[in-house]
């Protein structure tokens, strides 16, 4: 019997852009229409029970046919994942003669929330329960953190974690006539070296572009999109794929009427920029609700973004961009990025501190530069099958 294949799709914006009310709107329409569907929290913050308008747990609680919902509480995960560890480091902490409630306040280390959601996502993924699952991410600085931690820790285990085991064994019987601090015993190490090689399976799950994508959204404000620019660039750089664009709290007509009659043409302004910016992903739009989102509101804005499509669907295939090192002394990298143009004869391509702009035929894309490529010269420019190629070679 062939194993079931739950797709996954992240979440992430700029604080305060709609995450939370569109992830619980995808959940929501998926289960209606028949997929066995989880939505997990990735914030801290954890607003999905408001945004529900139900009591939710760190368990997964099913609150409407086919949808179950989860909150995730480091403390909790701690207690789930890091049994052994957190006991030794708690002998730590008390043997400096802290107080063991305190220490039990210091044990949630920096990445334990991160580390906490991605250990969540790969039970419920291997358990075969769901066809989907929605991540609603903490703001983009702490979904990068979380992105970015099966990378580090991969690191860590290859590198330094060997010989922290090796010299822990060595020290061990000498420490005892030396200090009484205590060091840790085998299970320690091989309880974190369990975790981490559970950390390497989420990175084999995240970088699977058949089963995960992640999906940004973003509102028609200056300072969002230069955060959603910057998020793009960082997703093409980890390898991820990004298949969606959603383009949330857009000021209706009628809004713009009176008082926010000077709003209008600068929204026109930063929808069009919008559309510039992440051509050719898809980008999907969402009215600026007149009420607060409640469970009703949330079956609207599922149906005005997705109507009748499956919103767990991957919505476009290919990464966005590509950068490479070229072999070369001077330093030189080639970036690839995917447009919908076809080739002309003649385009132009201008630079900014930050970015490109790429212009032909009244077609134009701006796309914001990775910091490793602001400071080279572009040096060649070619536009083949949809693809706009560009060499950078000297400083600046």
């Amino acid at each position: 019997m062939k194993k079931k294949q739950t797709r996954l799709i992240i979440y992430t914006g700029k604080g305060g852009v709609g995450k939370t009310s569109i992830s619980a709107a995808t959940g929501l329409l998926a289960s209606t229409r028949g997929k066995n569907t989880l939505v997990i929290s990735a914030d801290s913050a954890n607003s999905l029970g408001d945004a529900f308008e139900e009591k939710i747990s760190n368990k997964p609680i099913e609150i409407e046919p086919n949808l179950w919902v989860q909150e995730c509480d480091v403390y909790l995960g701690i207690e789930k994942y890091w049994t052994k560890t957190q006991e030794w480091a708690r002998s730590v902490l008390m043997w400096q003669g802290i107080d063991d409630i305190i220490a039990d306040e210091l044990l949630a280390f920096p990445g334990m929330q991160e580390l906490t959601v991605l250990l969540e996502i790969l039970e419920h993924h291997k358990s075969g329960k769901y066809d989907l699952i929605v991540v609603d991410c903490a703001p983009t600085g702490d979904t990068f953190k979380l992105l970015s931690l099966p990378e580090a820790g991969n690191w860590w285990m290859e590198k330094i974690f060997p010989w922290s085991k090796r010299i822990n064994r060595i020290a061990r019987p000498i420490s005892k006539f030396l200090s009484e601090v205590p060091l840790p015993n085998d299970d320690v190490f091989d309880s974190a070296e369990d975790i981490f090689d559970k950390v390497s399976e989420v990175q084999k799950l995240i970088s699977d572009h058949k089963l995960t994508s992640l999906r940004i959204v973003t509102n028609p404000e200056k300072m969002v999109i230069d955060e959603t620019q910057r998020s793009y660039s960082l997703i093409g750089i980890f390898g991820y794929l990004c298949d969606l664009i959603i383009c949330n709290r857009i000021l209706p007509q009628k809004a713009l009427e009176g008082y926010f009659s000077e709003r209008s043409e600068q929204q026109e302004k930063n929808i069009a920029r919008i559309k510039d910016s992440f051509d050719p992903l898809p980008i999907k739009f969402s009215d600026y609700f007149k009420s607060e989102i409640g469970k009703e509101n949330l079956r609207e804005l599922g149906m005005n973004i997705f109507g009748n499509e499956d919103p767990s669907k991957i919505f476009y295939k290919d990464t966005s961009f590509k950068i490479q090192r070229l072999k070369d002394p001077k330093e030189k990298f080639k970036l690839e990025i995917n447009i919908s143009q076809t080739a002309e004869e003649d385009f132009e391509i201008n630079r900014t501190e930050e970015n490109i702009i790429f212009t032909m035929s009244g077609f134009r894309k701006i796309f914001l530069l990775p910091d490793q490529l602001k400071r080279k010269e572009i040096e060649k420019a070619v536009l083949e099958d949809k693809k706009l190629t560009i060499i950078f070679g000297e400083k600046i």
